[in-house]
């Protein structure tokens, strides 16, 4: 997503203070994020981004040689944090010609090996694709049955109206879910994310957090506070925009015939496949030195044979960005065949 200008925030500078009780997150945003999940506070981790709340995750669950399941494709953190903590990763598929499903029989064979932790994404990062309600309750109650914590990050998941019906977090008692305000809100740069956990575990990542940073900058989680209250109007205004640029995407898939893809139900990324001889790293050095165009190859995550596609960003720039698509996978292929 495009970054949202400071400017168009409306915030009174006179009013934010440099200093002020900060401890463990400063308390009005505490209560606004929990009040946007309709939970307690006390069930709220604050955190400086999204990245940070899955290490603080990992820091409170793992120790060297335990297992985790993290999902395939997957976003490159998502199994590098606890690798960090030398855990050991096996990844549970979700299958592109499945629509990126979740494959609940697999899972639950994997799951009986008693992995310290489960982390997956809702909406689906990198395809966009939506964890319907059923599959979600089902994933739920296959780790609940087993005592193991289901980390949900639910970054794009803000994108979709049904937020609250689809959230993971009612759902069972042993599920964690890591939001922030960069993919749907375009405010990377503010480092504001959160973890949402049972109240215990919640505590334990505050322990954590005394040993790094112990307070998060005073004004920065004041800003935060005033950007909670444009939340629907800047998201409702994100999704006009990436709607159009959706539609340009379907049409130049639906006539490529070297690319297929699942069409995401929501958030700002979408994950084609190459139909050709090409992997996306390829395509992505090609677009990056030949026509100044970035998508991030599907090697980042894990699936070679794809790339990722942002449409966050202002319909001149996306449309742009396609023609190069096309015209890169052209001068690729032309190669391939001459050679």
């Amino acid at each position: 997503m495009e970054y949202y200008p400071l400017d168009r925030l409306g915030i009174d500078w006179n009013e934010l203070e440099i200093s002020g009780e900060n401890y463990y997150g400063y308390p009005p945003l505490q209560s606004a994020i929990a009040d946007r999940y309709g939970i307690s506070s006390e069930n709220v981790v604050s955190t400086m981004g999204a990245s940070f709340a899955l290490y603080l995750v990992c820091a409170s669950f793992l120790d060297a040689g335990d297992l985790v399941l993290v999902e395939k494709p997957a976003y490159e953190p998502l199994w590098a944090v606890p690798g960090t903590f030398q855990a050991r990763i096996e990844r549970v598929e979700r299958h592109y010609e499945q629509d990126f499903r979740a494959d609940l029989q697999t899972l639950e064979k994997q799951l009986d090996r008693k992995p310290k932790l489960f982390i997956m994404t809702n909406l689906h990062n990198p395809s966009g694709t939506l964890l319907e309600s059923d599959d979600l309750d089902a994933v739920v109650k296959l780790t609940e049955e087993r005592s193991i914590p289901l980390v949900m990050d639910e970054i794009y998941l803000d994108f979709m109206d049904e937020r609250k019906r689809l959230g993971a977090f009612q759902r069972g008692r042993h599920v964690i879910v890591i939001g922030s305000l960069t993919k749907v809100y375009g405010m990377g740069d503010l480092r504001c994310g959160w973890i949402l956990a049972p109240a215990e575990w919640a505590a334990g990542m505050r322990k954590i957090i005394d040993s790094m940073y112990v307070e998060a900058p005073f004004l920065i989680d004041q800003i935060a506070l005033r950007v909670f209250k444009l939340l629907d109007g800047i998201r409702n205004g994100h999704r006009s925009r990436t709607a159009r640029n959706l539609a340009v995407i379907r049409e130049f898939i639906r006539k490529e015939p070297k690319l297929s893809w699942v069409e995401p139900r929501g958030g700002v990324v979408c994950f084609p496949r190459i139909e050709a001889g090409v992997y996306g790293d390829e395509l992505a050095d090609i677009l990056r030195r030949e026509y100044n165009t970035a998508v991030v190859p599907g090697s980042f995550f894990d699936a070679p044979r794809h790339i990722r596609i942002g449409f966050g960003g202002p319909p001149e720039v996306i449309e742009g960005g396609i023609r190069n698509i096309g015209k890169a996978l052209a001068t690729l292929l032309y190669a391939v065949d001459a050679g």
